[in-house]
């Protein structure tokens, strides 16, 4: 009988992220774990300089939450038929502190994450998240780094 009962898994659309989920997949159906797969939207407006001529920042926001919600329900959709069981969350705002309340609401056992992630207007995880999320996590976190 396994301890770990649930793992969590942070998706932001990317290759490097699918390889975490390659992984934890894998893992899952080893322990018989609960998958929560997890996406954050970062809407900080700051994010959103470069493309403000062109969308409002409203319009972004909707953009990104949209790209995130397709991103998210792809790799579920994924999981579930390699039997995977899943549940998905997707959350707006800070990714560190959503990811730590997700951790605690959920009593996840696991985090399994990929160590890089999107870059510019859709990142999602990038190197330095990835080490704190290790640092303060209240459970262990399995990094997982993309094929050489």
């Amino acid at each position: 009988m396994s301890f770990i009962k649930k793992i969590l898994i942070p998706t932001d659309g990317s290759e490097y992220s699918h390889y975490a989920l390659e992984y934890a997949v894998n893992l899952c159906r080893a322990l018989q774990a609960e998958v929560v797969l997890v996406s954050i939207v970062d809407v900080r407006y700051e994010m959103y300089d470069a493309y403000s001529e062109v969308h409002a920042a409203t319009q972004m926001e909707e953009l990104i939450r949209e790209q995130v919600a397709k991103a998210l329900d792809q790799h579920a959709s994924e999981m579930i038929d390699k039997g995977v069981n899943v549940r998905k969350i997707m959350r707006i705002g800070d990714v560190l502190h959503e990811l730590l309340e997700v951790i605690r609401e959920e009593n996840v056992d696991l985090v399994v994450v990929g160590t890089h992630g999107r870059k510019g207007i859709s990142r999602f995880l990038l190197g330095s998240t990835t080490e704190k999320l290790v640092r303060s996590a209240s459970c262990p976190v399995l990094t997982v780094r993309p094929p050489e």
